[in-house]
């Protein structure tokens, strides 16, 4: 054998053994025991108000929509959303980049707008009177809580964005009012916060116990399987989440028009036993919402040192961190409204 040959031949075999080398490290990288789950996304949705004289709303205002990236630990958009509505909502549909929002070209009443984030372009999609109070994304498909004309209570609603049509829990119900709507994406069910508009106004309530009793309700996104897991009139309720399927977050007050501050309680489905959650430095909270893995939530409500900002309450260290200290929003903003906990696949 020619020394060519030979040395042709032991070439091609260390070609073979860095290609199988080449191939087993890849496959060791690429192992099940290896492979470590991507975290999900996850946001703050924070809707506010831009006065365009930087002093009141007489000379016009804005709907400011920010996005706060909790995994950045800082806001990443802001985007103006035209005439502020009478309440403005707000959120992002991060698949077709969009965000739907309410928004009023009169002041008299609102109307459901889109903001195409690529053409920079909004577009009135509704042509009611409405009034809004939440909403949210829940898949493709987008969920609010709002009275139409000639209601008086909001409710659950799902919307047909492309052809401007709305499907309500019950819409020839005008008693329920549904003052608190979210969704949880572990349970995968609806949390709503109702009352009756006529036991509201009733004589009972307003000379003697001063408390609306409420009901929360558990239902499925397309509101099918509805029922009601706890009712009381112990004391009055604003809003609830989801912490898991056994927990409910609440905020509380101790009746109607009291001076005193907002509290956050938990109520424990397991035993209907209602237990205080004390946050050291925050003062009263606005609104809540716990994130995905129940290891911390996040607060809109005013500290000992903040007026009113956004707060990150870590559960296990219990401890409090303004979220937007330092931060300057755009020019003529005044008015953090709400914000929603959105995590993404």
């Amino acid at each position: 054998m020619s020394r060519k040959r030979t040395l042709s031949i032991l070439l091609g075999i260390l070609v073979v053994l860095a290609s199988a080398l080449f191939v087993a490290k890849s496959m060791h990288q690429n192992s099940a025991e290896d492979y470590k789950e991507k975290p999900p996304q996850e946001y703050l949705q924070i809707v506010g108000m831009r006065f365009l004289n930087n002093r009141d709303r007489l000379g016009g205002a804005q709907t400011i929509f920010s996005l706060y990236s909790i995994a950045q630990h800082k806001v990443v958009e802001n985007y103006a959303l035209g005439n502020v509505a009478l309440y403005p909502v707000a959120c992002m549909d991060f698949a077709h980049k969009k965000i739907y929002y309410s928004g009023s070209d009169n002041n008299l009443y609102d109307n459901l707008y889109v903001y195409d984030i690529v053409s920079k372009q909004s577009k009135q999609l509704t042509h009611d009177k409405m009034l809004f109070n939440d909403l949210f994304m829940v898949g493709d498909t987008l969920i609010g809580n709002v009275a139409p004309e000639g209601k008086t209570c909001v409710q659950a609603a799902i919307f047909h964005p492309e052809q401007g049509k709305v499907n309500y829990y019950n819409a020839h119900d005008d008693d329920t009012w549904f003052h608190s709507l979210s969704y949880n994406p572990i349970t995968g069910t609806l949390l709503a916060l109702t009352c009756s508009d006529q036991e509201m106004r009733s004589d009972r309530v307003a000379t003697q116990t001063h408390i609306c009793p409420k009901q929360i309700i558990l239902m499925n996104p397309d509101f099918s399987d509805s029922k009601m897991i706890y009712k009381t009139e112990a004391f009055e309720i604003g809003e609830t989440r989801q912490l898991d399927a056994h927990r409910i977050l609440m905020i509380t007050n101790k009746q109607m028009g009291s001076g005193g501050p907002r509290q956050l309680q938990i109520l424990n489905l397991d035993n209907d036993t209602v237990d205080k959650l004390n946050i050291e430095g925050l003062i009263e909270p606005q609104s809540a919402y716990p994130d995905r893995k129940g290891e911390h939530l996040y607060v809109l409500g005013r500290s000992s040192a903040s007026p009113l900002s956004l707060f990150d309450y870590d559960i296990q260290k219990h401890k409090l961190t303004d979220l937007l200290a330092g931060y300057q929003f755009p020019s003529g903003y005044k008015i953090l409204v709400n914000f929603a906990y959105t995590s993404l696949p």
